[in-house]
């Protein structure tokens, strides 16, 4: 889940709602070791098929202009060796895209000393809203070794993908143009590693964007600490780990970032300080982001190697 407010220092504040769920479903667990023959030995399958759906509502402005869209994603993950794996993955969904103009000011409801709201607008037959299909694709390769309990700490994560969102290129109007929405190119990664013989993790990570002219690069690093640790096959000693970061994202703000996590849950937080342009009316204010994340099984049981 995830909830955004943003710019509300400027002017009606840029809100924003998501959810997500995700989950694997096991298709086929075993696997012949030689296809050829009748009968043989078998291992377990090395591939994984997930499955996911997400939400997302977006509102901006004076004019309430929204974007309410929900998507369907698969994606088919396969270990290369015991530590590499790729994934593989697609989504398609349904758009919204509205806007109120009752709460627009057009020019011509000026009557020449003030705004009177019963004036004609001047304008007809403007829809309030359109929808489209949008389409992404994109791959990923992770890697992962070492323990990840306090005794060792030497586990290495890393991850590295590359994405297009907006492949059918949309149209993007109510009034009929035949404006596009330019396709988006996402290239992104990280890792995690571990401070031996500690309960420190560092976690570096980049996203690079680019979409028609427009380009952001983001980059910055969370460190973790960790309070407890699971019970190694009870669970009785739930886990949590409390992290602290920062991010910059280039020409435009900083934001810093908090999470904690116990057990399966994980409560994060972060904040953006504007040092753009608009710093001059925003004085630095940007916006507020809550993320809560639920998971199972849990991440720190069972686990004496780390999983990507």
């Amino acid at each position: 889940l995830i909830y955004r407010n943003q710019w509300k220092s400027v002017t009606v504040p840029y809100e924003t709602y998501g959810a997500s769920f995700e989950f694997k479903a096991r298709l086929m667990q075993w696997a012949k070791v030689d296809p050829g023959h009748r009968t043989g030995f078998f291992t377990k399958s090395k591939k994984n098929l997930a499955f996911g759906i997400n939400f997302f509502r977006d509102k901006a402005g004076d004019a309430a202009m929204g974007t309410t869209q929900v998507n369907i994603s698969v994606a088919q993950q396969v270990a290369l060796d015991e530590r590499n794996t790729l994934a593989v993955g697609i989504q398609g969904g349904i758009v919204q895209r509205s806007i109120n103009y009752s709460k627009i000011r057009w020019d011509s409801q000026y009557n020449g000393t003030s705004y009177n709201a019963s004036l004609p607008t001047g304008e007809t037959n403007i829809p309030s809203n359109f929808i489209y299909g949008d389409y992404t694709a994109g791959i990923q390769w992770n890697y992962g070794k070492g323990e990840m309990y306090i005794a060792a700490n030497n586990e290495v994560k890393a991850n590295l993908g590359f994405a297009v969102h907006h492949i059918s290129q949309p149209k993007q109007s109510f009034v009929g143009d035949k404006e596009k929405l330019f396709a988006k190119f996402v290239g992104h990664g990280g890792c995690v590693f571990g401070i031996s013989n500690s309960n420190v993790l560092i976690a570096p990570s980049f996203m690079y964007l680019r979409q028609g002219p427009q380009q952001e690069i983001n980059v910055g690093t969370m460190i973790k600490y960790k309070l407890h640790e699971n019970t190694k096959y009870t669970g009785f000693k739930q886990a949590s780990v409390v992290s602290i970061g920062g991010f910059y994202r280039n020409k435009d703000a900083v934001a810093i970032m908090g999470q904690f996590e116990l057990n399966k849950w994980a409560l994060g937080v972060s904040y953006d300080l504007n040092f753009s342009g608009l710093k001059q009316v925003s004085t630095g204010r940007g916006g507020i982001e809550i993320t809560l994340r639920f998971f199972s099984p849990n991440p720190y049981l069972f686990q004496a190697k780390s999983r990507i």
